[in-house]
């Protein structure tokens, strides 16, 4: 099944399947909604031709839909190729038409897991298990002739729930407005568990040690297949209900908890006088349960998206120095966690030292692909031997040339990792490039060509749009690296990983060394937050390396960082003699953007958060030269 993978800004990463036509823009009614108001209402579609090949279309768009830097109007789509719409960007997936060798992680046949049978009752209502069904069972529609004081009351109830945020109390209080609405004398209200188990959630007036055998599970057992309402008695049922413990026969409403069309859970109320529920009282349980079960499925789905981010956590922490506590960093390791599993390439930008390796180790760890992940720095191979490093030579290719495998042969199965990747030379570009295109290499010095399954990942801290402009770096093969684009933070942008970094190297260093672990003062540890980090975390490990050295297990006070440089120290509050004006700290702040990007126009503009243009404009009105 075709995909698009969508992300804004290199973030935010999600997947979005279609089978013929897929609509693109800003209206509600679009398959795909872009909330900016540059997008048109109708921007774009794709569709599939008949042949099963698939054109995007733009629909005479206001701001165009671009591809490699042009504008197009219809473009076949193949596997891999990526288009742009303002500042979201899509990358078309289309696996079967991809012709290098792919393999299956999950077979379409593969067994559901069996439904258990059922354990203790006093805990558990039953197991979702085929059961002859008794009458009666009868599903409504809401009732014309609601009672107003029982809908206000309901109103009332409905905005009440809407301010709890724990889903067991929400529950709780689900069942008690239940009751009290409906002037019931017992209900439970029930959710499955994950072993596909109806679980008591909730009780009112009812004991499950007890009175569980009086629930009538015929009527439960219906309203869970069907997801529609059951009744027993009343005015809507007209049939014998099953008679209590004191051999009283009771009036029974019970209504699903539905979520995308199946029932998570159901609402159980009933009393002892068997007409006791109106056909009205059907229709605002029905309400209540609607509303209940959105607003329990946010809550489950916010807590199980808590703990699947600090399972992340947790995974990432025990690998390396891979410690993250910010939201930039668990949003890009979400976004990791995304896009691993699509083979195509992926682009890591970021500056020096701030972790880019770990991203490309996580997009194969993630990625569950069978080979190995090799790294390759572009910047430390001669030009010279990296034609054979990459691709692989034969003996006698050149001068001491022996049969070697090259990493894309060692990475088959796997993720070859390309660090420093703009430090490669136009001359190798285009070999790199026509492997992208077929999947295939020969080794130097060999005719014979060999077809792999490899995903490459890059990197590098360069600006490659302006070596695409001074022509250093192919446009084309940059556009075949970043099918996925990821960015990297800088540490400063991230200061909540600082401390858990800092405790990290410390507890490395000293197993490592066989010393006691030192602790950081806390006026310390406000110096190391209030720096800037320029070497980001590579910086922040080397410092540590020297403070652990030097304090062999003692406590790590201001003075000894201070000792290190006197960096540490611009950070420290100190006295205003004069208070400078707005337009003076402005100037003063891009000097120093200028200065700490050597210069770079660009760099600069993203040190300072603003456009390049609009950094011109400041730098004339300021009479300041790069």
């Amino acid at each position: 099944m075709p995909r698009l993978i969508i992300c804004q800004d290199a973030q935010d990463y999600r997947v979005i399947e279609f089978t013929t036509t897929v609509t693109i823009g800003r209206d509600d009614d679009n398959d795909i909604v872009l909330a900016s108001p540059q997008v048109s209402r109708r921007h774009a579609s794709i569709n599939r031709q008949e042949n099963g090949s698939f054109v995007l279309f733009d629909h005479e768009s206001t701001n165009a839909v671009w591809m490699e830097h042009k504008q197009i109007n219809a473009v076949p789509l193949a596997h891999g190729m990526t288009f742009r719409i303002v500042d979201y960007f899509f990358t078309f997936i289309n696996e079967v038409d991809d012709r290098r060798p792919s393999r299956v992680f999950a077979h379409p046949n593969a067994p559901t897991t069996p439904l258990p049978s059922p354990i203790d009752s006093a805990t558990i209502l039953f197991s979702l298990e085929p059961t002859p069904m008794e009458p009666p069972f009868l599903p409504v529609a809401l009732s014309s002739s609601d009672e107003g004081t029982k809908m206000a009351s309901l109103a009332d109830f409905l905005r009440e729930l809407h301010q709890i945020d724990e889903e067991q109390v929400l529950g709780e209080r689900l069942l008690t407005d239940a009751t009290a609405l409906l002037q019931a004398e017992r209900g439970f209200l029930a959710l499955l568990n994950p072993k596909n188990e109806l679980i008591y959630a909730a009780t009112h007036h009812f004991d499950p040690q007890k009175e569980s055998r009086e629930v009538r599970q015929d009527i439960v057992q219906r309203v869970m297949d069907q997801g529609c309402t059951g009744t027993a008695g009343g005015e809507a049922a007209g049939e014998k209900s099953r008679r209590d413990k004191d051999g009283r026969e009771r009036s029974v409403l019970c209504a699903p908890l539905l979520r995308e069309g199946k029932a998570m859970g159901c609402l159980y109320l009933d009393h002892r006088d068997q007409h006791f529920f109106k056909a009205s009282a059907q229709a605002a349980l029905i309400i209540l349960a609607l509303h209940g079960a959105v607003l329990l499925d946010n809550l489950i789905g916010r807590k199980r998206m808590h703990q699947e981010r600090e399972a992340l956590k947790t995974r990432l922490a025990s690998k390396d120095e891979t410690i993250i506590r910010s939201e930039k960093m668990v949003k890009l390791y979400e976004d990791i966690r995304t896009i691993a599993p699509i083979n195509v390439p992926v682009f890591i930008s970021g500056e020096a030292g701030s972790g880019k390796e770990h991203v490309a180790a996580a997009l194969h760890n993630f990625s569950q692909r069978k080979g190995a992940y090799i790294p390759l720095n572009c910047a430390a191979i001669p030009e010279g031997l990296f034609e054979s490093e990459l691709f692989g030579s034969r003996k006698g290719a050149f001068h001491e040339a022996i049969d070697k495998s090259g990493k894309l042969e060692l990475a088959e199965g796997g993720t070859l990792f390309l660090d420093e990747v703009a430090d490669m030379s136009l001359t190798l570009q285009p070999k790199l490039l026509r492997f992208l295109e077929n999947g295939e290499i020969s080794r130097l010095g060999d005719t014979r060509v060999k077809k792999l399954d490899v995903r490459v990942v890059t990197a590098t801290n360069r600006d490659v749009a302006d070596m695409i402009r001074a022509q250093t770096f192919r446009d084309d093969l940059f556009q075949r690296l970043s099918c996925f684009t990821l960015k990297v933070p800088p540490l400063r942008e991230r200061v909540e990983d600082i401390e858990p970094l800092a405790r990290y190297f410390l507890g490395k260093f000293s197993a490592e060394y066989h010393w006691k672990e030192p602790r950081i003062a806390d006026n310390g540890m406000q110096l190391l937050l209030q720096y800037q980090w320029p070497g980001n975390i590579r910086q922040l490990r080397n410092v540590l390396l020297r403070l652990a050295v030097q304090s062999q297990g003692r406590l790590i006070t201001e003075r000894e960082i201070l000792a290190l440089s006197e960096e540490f120290g611009v950070m420290k509050p100190a006295g205003i003699e004069v208070f400078p004006s707005l337009e003076e700290m402005e100037k003063n702040h891009i000097k120093a953007a200028l200065d700490r990007a050597d210069g770079n126009i660009s760099d600069a503009a993203g040190l300072v958060g603003i456009a390049r243009s609009t950094l011109y404009q400041k730098m004339k009105k300021y009479n300041i030269s790069a």
